[in-house]
This record gives structure tokens, C-alpha cells and sequence, in this order.
């Protein structure tokens, strides 16, 4: 007796360093939770692996499409970072000034 497949989320948090992703609800972005691109790229594969099949060209953009979006995040966190970092230099800058 074979084992079920397991479902998509059972696979996806198998994959994850922090399967703690796969907990949010159901309607919210797993992008935005903090799934990346390299994440997506491992679901499809594993997906191959599990049916046996290649996924087909439709599908395969819509990986690609997750893909582009996780990486386009993650540049907006990156320059929202660098613009905080920035702005504390100021600010750390000014509160000096206020000691002299």
C-alpha cells in the first residue's frame, strides 16, 4: 500500500528552510510571507518529480511569474532597507551635531 501524495503545502514546507511559511491562510501571498524565488523554482521541480511528468509551458510560466515577483521584493526590501540605513546615518549624524 502506497502512501497518499502528500498536499501542496505538505510539499512546499518540505522544501522550505522555515516550513513555518506554509502556516499562512490560504488567500494571503506566500511572496510576501517570505517564500523566494529559489523556494519556487524547488516547488516545480519537486512537482516534476512527484507526478513524473514535466509541467507544461502554461504552468511553468506561472512559476516563472512567482519567481519574477519574489525576486522584484526583494529588491524593494533591499532599497527600503538601504533608505532606512541612510536615514539613521542622518539622524545619528544630527544628534551628534546637537552634542558639539
Amino acid at each position: 500500500m502506497t502512501a497518499p501524495p502528500p498536499t501542496g503545502r505538505e510539499l512546499l514546507a518540505s522544501l522550505l528552510d522555515d516550513p513555518s511559511l506554509v502556516e499562512v491562510a490560504a488567500d494571503e501571498d506566500l511572496l510576501a510571507a517570505g517564500l523566494n524565488s529559489g523556494d519556487i523554482i524547488r516547488l516545480a521541480l519537486a512537482i516534476e518529480k512527484l507526478t513524473g511528468e514535466p509541467l507544461d509551458d502554461k504552468t511553468l510560466a506561472r512559476f516563472d511569474k512567482m519567481a519574477k515577483e519574489a525576486v522584484a521584493e526583494a529588491e524593494d526590501l533591499e532599497a527600503d532597507l538601504e533608505r532606512a540605513i541612510k536615514e539613521a546615518q542622518q539622524a545619528v549624524k544630527a544628534i551628534d551635531g546637537l552634542d558639539e
